[in-house]
């Protein structure tokens, strides 16, 4: 059974949603002769080198933070079609890297990277989505959807505040408690308090029901990527 979601409980789920695009974590050598190593493929045309090089002038890793190399590395991969360096492309596109932010220009190489089935793509057309491009609930859901499926806990979350404020679809407690709870079942510590506040406003029966949604979602949802 529902029961009355409260203006502060829907204040504090809006607040739990993220704000940016998630970039890539990936782990590549750093001491001076592998980069060396790196930037000679890079040259060559070499896409994962051009990939990997962009992501250590994006972050500082081995190099001096240069967003403006790093843009110019994951071009260089994205026009060869490395769905990881697209990502990464609208990640300097949406947060405004370097560059002014554009979101259209963010959604041109999400969408490219997303339609060859990368995840965190996937989930960053749905951030987008809720930000503005211009806002659309209803698509940012189906993006969250997408992913939340595929097993990204982030997207989990950020369905599971959807489903507490109505954003996009209708408020409904019980799923937004299973997707939270499924969240935190994969360790993202940051999807307890959500859950817990969804929790209080359910009574026992609609607690048992979000429960056994929870254990379903995580059965189809996540052990099949574990």
């Amino acid at each position: 059974m529902k029961r009355h979601v409260s203006f502060t409980l829907l204040l504090f789920l809006l607040m739990s949603l993220p704000s940016t695009g998630f970039a890539e974590t990936v782990a590549i050598p750093t001491a001076a002769n592998e980069v060396a190593g790196i930037r000679s493929l890079a040259a060559q045309g070499n896409a994962e080198a051009q990939f990997n090089l962009g992501i250590l002038y994006h972050h500082g890793e081995g190099v001096s933070q240069d967003y403006g190399e790093a843009r110019q590395w994951y071009l260089g991969a994205a026009q060869q079609g490395h769905p990881a360096a697209q990502n990464q492309l609208g990640v300097i596109y949406h947060n405004g890297h370097g560059v002014p932010q554009d979101y259209a220009e963010a959604r041109k190489w999400y969408l490219r990277a997303a339609e060859q089935g990368h995840l965190t793509s996937t989930f960053n057309l749905g951030q987008l989505h809720y930000e503005g491009i211009p806002q659309d609930y209803r698509e940012a859901v189906k993006w969250y959807l997408n992913a939340a499926k595929r097993g990204l806990a982030d997207a989990q979350l950020n369905l599971a505040i959807c489903y507490g404020t109505g954003d996009g679809v209708e408020r409904n407690a019980i799923e937004a408690y299973a997707w939270a709870n499924v969240a935190v079942a994969q360790g993202l510590d940051n999807a307890k308090n959500p859950r817990d506040a969804i929790a209080e406003t359910l009574d026992a029966s609609g607690m048992n029901e979000a429960q056994e949604l929870s254990k379903k979602y995580f059965t189809l949802y996540v052990q099949p990527f574990l």
